[in-house]
């Protein structure tokens, strides 16, 4: 009965486990275009909700609020898509960053993360090289959406992103060459490189805590 997360060799086309704040035997999976949960470390799963379209990205559970999860998928070919719960799954509601926000980007996969006390708070990358339209922000749990993306990034193809909890709003993105930093305090985005090769394709961000 496993039910592996979708996988690829390309940026933007693989998903991830995403586990429970308070059950660590809790975890969800994107198959396809289903989101699966356990509840026994994998052992068997229960299908939360099909999305139709294509297949399921970036799942983020909020740990402040277990109900509160956020979902990107890709719809279709030219159609991205987030949605979030507020009842661990039984209702969604189509939250996506509208197409005048994004500058009509809606055909870039996104990566999402959840602000670690703030369940509303979640941010999200659209995975490209498109300057001026990386890197979104909403403060109402996708109700609405600010642009973060300054000219610091242009000429940067972004795939990755984590947020730091504890920090005012702190957000690391990863590009295909080195690894920004911004949270609430700074007005622009700052290089996070020190120690790290000239070059370093950041496919995926995860803080220690």
């Amino acid at each position: 009965n496993s039910k592996n997360a979708n996988t690829s060799y390309w940026y933007g086309e693989y998903g991830n486990f995403a586990w429970d704040p308070v059950n660590y035997n809790k975890f969800y999976s994107p198959v396809g275009n289903e989101l699966w949960v356990t509840e026994n470390g994998g052992a068997s799963f229960e299908l939360v909700h099909n999305f139709d379209g294509d297949k399921i990205i970036s799942i983020k559970v909020s740990p402040a609020d277990p109900n509160r999860i956020y979902v990107s998928h890709k719809y279709n070919g030219s159609s991205w898509r987030i949605h979030t719960t507020t009842d661990g799954g039984d209702t969604w509601e189509n939250v996506s960053i509208p197409t005048m926000v994004s500058d009509f980007n809606n055909n870039k996969a996104i990566y999402l993360d959840v602000d670690g006390v703030d369940p509303l708070r979640v941010y999200a990358i659209l995975l490209g090289t498109q300057d001026d339209y990386l890197v979104f922000q909403s403060h109402n749990g996708g109700e609405n959406w600010q642009n973060l993306t300054t000219p610091t990034l242009d000429d940067e193809h972004v795939i990755s992103i984590a947020h730091q909890r504890g920090t005012q709003g702190g957000i690391y993105i990863g590009t295909t060459r080195t690894v920004y930093y911004r949270d609430d305090t700074m007005s622009d985005w700052e290089l996070f490189n020190s120690g790290l090769p000239l070059f370093t394709a950041a496919t995926f961000l995860q803080p220690d805590y």
